[in-house]
C-alpha cells in the first residue's frame, strides 16, 4: 500500500442519523487525510420528531473532527429527501465539482486497502468506458478468480464504491430518457438470462415511478443498458455495519451478509483478461439478491404451478 501524507482522490461521505456507524467510517476516512472531502447529510423525517437531534449530532461530530488540512464542501438538506433522492442528489452534486471520486455511506466500513484500490482503478480506467463501477464489497472471496488481485463482473455493488463524472452523467441521461429506452425491444435483453433482465428492468421502473425509495436500481439498470463492467477486489474491502433496528433497508441482521473488511498488500497489477466473471454474478443474483435464473424457475414445480394458474385466470 502506498504511504501518502494526503490522499489525492476526493471522497463523498453520505450520512444521516447514525452517529455510532458514522464515527467508525469517518475514522477510516480521517486516517487517509483526503485533500477534498464532501459531506452530504439528509434532513430528519417530519414523522420522527426525535430524529433531528440525531442528524444534528452527526453533523456536529464531523465538524469537530476534521483536524487536517482539507477542502470541505457540505450539502446539508433542510427537508428529508429519503433513500432515493438523498443519495442521488448527493452524488450528482459531488460530480458537479469532481471528475472522479470515492463514495462511502455511513454504514460501509472500509479497510485502508479500499482507498488505494479505488484510487488505482479510477486512474487506470478513467478513459476506458467499459468500466462504470469500482466496487469495494466482495460478497464471497472464495468464488474470486485465483491469483488475481481484482476481477470484473456485470453486477455493480455500491457498498463502498467509486466512479467517474462521465459515467454518472450516463445515469442521468438514462433517467431522463427511461421510457424511450425501456420501449426499445433490445432493452428487454440486457442480461443473457431473461429472468434477470426482467428483474433489473422491473426494479428500475419501480424506482422511476417512485414506488420504491431506492436510488441504486437505476444505477444497476444504467450499468446493464451500457453493457458495462464493474471491478471487484479478490478479497472483501468493505464491511456493512448498518444492520440493526434503525436501518432503513437492512433492519434484519443477516449474519451471512456480514463479512469483515480486510487489508490486501497489493500493487493492484492489471488484470490481463477483461471479461466478466459469470460465476460471481450468478452468486450475487442467487445468494445476495435472491434472484432466480430462468432455468431455476422452469424447473421449480411451485413456480410453474403459479404460471399455469395465472394463465388460466
Amino acid at each position: 500500500m502506498q504511504n501518502k501524507t494526503f490522499f489525492e482522490t476526493p471522497i463523498l461521505f453520505i450520512t444521516f442519523n447514525r452517529l455510532d456507524t458514522t464515527k467508525k467510517v469517518f475514522q477510516k476516512i480521517k486516517e487517509q487525510k483526503p485533500k477534498k472531502l464532501y459531506l452530504a447529510s439528509d434532513a430528519a423525517r417530519e414523522e420522527k420528531p426525535d430524529e433531528e437531534k440525531k442528524v444534528l449530532a452527526v453533523r456536529s461530530y464531523l465538524k469537530r473532527n476534521i483536524d487536517w488540512d482539507c477542502e470541505v464542501k457540505m450539502l446539508y438538506q433542510t427537508k428529508n429527501l429519503g433513500c432515493k433522492f438523498g443519495p442521488h442528489n448527493a452524488i450528482s452534486w459531488f460530480f458537479e465539482h469532481e471528475e472522479q471520486g470515492i463514495i462511502l455511506e455511513d454504514d460501509c466500513l472500509p479497510s485502508n486497502s479500499f482507498f488505494c484500490y479505488c484510487e488505482t482503478m479510477l486512474n487506470r480506467y478513467k478513459d476506458d468506458l467499459r468500466i462504470f463501477t469500482i466496487s469495494g464489497f466482495n460478497y464471497n472471496s472464495e468464488y474470486s478468480p485465483k491469483n488475481q488481485p481484482y476481477f470484473y463482473a456485470k453486477l455493480p455493488m455500491i457498498w463502498g464504491w467509486a466512479t467517474w463524472r462521465d459515467r454518472w452523467l450516463q445515469n442521468l441521461k438514462m433517467i431522463e430518457n427511461f421510457e424511450i429506452i425501456n420501449k426499445d425491444p433490445l432493452s428487454q435483453s440486457i442480461s443473457n438470462d431473461s429472468a434477470v433482465s426482467k428483474i433489473i428492468i422491473d426494479n428500475a421502473k419501480l424506482s422511476i415511478d417512485n414506488k420504491v425509495d431506492v436510488w441504486d436500481y437505476l444505477w444497476l439498470f444504467t450499468n446493464y443498458i451500457n453493457n458495462a463492467l464493474s471491478t471487484f477486489p479478490s478479497k472483501n474491502l468493505i464491511e456493512n455495519i448498518g444492520y440493526g433496528t434503525d436501518a432503513t433497508h437492512t433492519a434484519s441482521k443477516g449474519s451471512h451478509k456480514i463479512i469483515p473488511a480486510i487489508e490486501i498488500d497489493s500493487d493492484w497489477k492489471k488484470s490481463t483478461i477483461m471479461l466478466p466473471y459469470q460465476k460471481f454474478d450468478e452468486l450475487l443474483y442467487k445468494d445476495l439478491y435472491n434472484w432466480k435464473s430462468l432455468k431455476e424457475k422452469i424447473t421449480n414445480p411451485s413456480h410453474m404451478l403459479k404460471v399455469i394458474k395465472s394463465r388460466l385466470n
